[in-house]
């Protein structure tokens, strides 16, 4: 009697393929969540380098650089919205089964003689639920940071830096380093409205300890994506291996001046005048304040820094001029490296 429907049930059994368009941002990029409990953060990839660049086995979240199946990377939004759409196909298969299967019973019944005793129909009476209706998710918040990939050219956005390439897993320090630079430069010529914003919104004093704030962390940013940048381009150099590095050394102005100087004949001082080093060499010595004893000053950061501004015991006082000048000395710096890094390369050579 329910032949139809019997089938239909026996091939969900076994499993049945459905497919779900995701909807795209304005920007035609799609919503991905790293897949890793200890990261799971969210960006956005340009659903066209999702599709064509990014293999059916793994894709590489910008972060951390967790590897998983690219069917792994869905928001969960948009895992509603695919069991949504999933439930409503299974629906509508259903309902038009039952109704096949009840229009054949009842024109079997009517090719049977009658014989006055007995006569038998079937209406299609189940009325189901309201049938869901997939929704596309809401587009998450737009991400600030715009990436584009050395090597493969996938594009992608996060909020923040990030620094493996979703695609192939390159390490873009390189874009992330470029795209916090103007970042921050961005955030700090804003600090003027959200000063504003927040006095408004509540008071002077927390308009002021929030800017502070904010202007504070700009230093780790901008130092942490200045220390990737190093790592990324040294790691490029032909006789990288032949040159052993110390952990963390390029948090340390001096060391990293002189490994780059043993590598390549260059140091710092090729980019960067004494007095403009002594300017980098403070303000990495105030991120580490700032980071690891809340900006409290000691006899250590006098004597590093030889910052004679302030006294042990005073609390550093970072201004928006600072962040600026710590990023144009930065900049700088990088693409000093990037033009020896080039000249070492043995294609760069032969091209002379």
């Amino acid at each position: 009697m329910f032949d139809k429907t019997l089938r239909e049930l026996k091939r969900l059994e076994r499993g049945i393929r459905v497919s779900v368009e995701l909807p795209l941002d304005e920007h035609s990029c799609m919503d991905r969540r790293c897949p890793s409990k200890a990261c799971g953060r969210d960006f956005k990839v340009v659903f066209e380098d999702w599709r064509d660049k990014v293999s059916d086995e793994r894709a590489y979240c910008p972060f951390c650089g967790h590897v998983e199946e690219t069917t792994e990377w869905n928001t969960p939004s948009q895992v509603e919205h695919i069991e949504a759409a999933g439930i409503a196909h299974i629906s509508r298969m259903l309902d038009e089964s039952l109704g096949s299967d009840a229009r054949k019973f009842n024109r079997q019944q009517r090719l049977q003689p009658r014989d006055g005793l007995s006569n038998f129909s079937m209406s299609m009476s189940y009325r189901p639920d309201r049938r869901p209706v997939p929704v596309p998710p809401a587009a998450a918040e737009a991400l600030r940071q715009e990436f584009n990939c050395e090597r493969c050219e996938c594009r992608w956005s996060s909020l923040g830096a990030s620094f493996f390439c979703p695609a192939c897993g390159h390490n873009s320090a390189e874009s992330a380093f470029a795209s916090t630079i103007e970042t921050v430069r961005n955030f700090v010529a804003s600090v003027g409205a959200l000063r504003q914003t927040l006095t408004e919104l509540h008071n002077a004093d927390v308009a002021e300890d929030t800017v502070r704030q904010l202007l504070e962390d700009q230093f780790g940013r901008v130092v942490g994506a200045f220390e990737r940048v190093c790592e990324a381009l040294f790691e490029q150099l032909p006789n990288e291996e032949e040159h052993p590095r110390q952990k963390n050394v390029f948090q340390r102005i001096g060391d990293a001046s002189a490994l780059w100087k043993a590598a390549t004949g260059r140091g710092y001082d090729s980019f960067l005048s004494e007095s403009e080093l002594g300017e980098l060499a403070r303000f990495v010595q105030q991120r580490h304040v700032l980071g690891h004893k809340q900006g409290i000053l000691d006899e250590a950061y006098i004597a590093k820094s030889g910052d004679r501004r302030f006294r042990p015991g005073q609390r550093l006082v970072v201004r928006d001029l600072d962040v600026l000048r710590l990023s144009e000395l930065v900049e700088k710096l990088a693409a000093g490296l990037r033009t020896t890094l080039d000249s070492e390369r043995p294609e760069s050579v032969a091209d002379q």
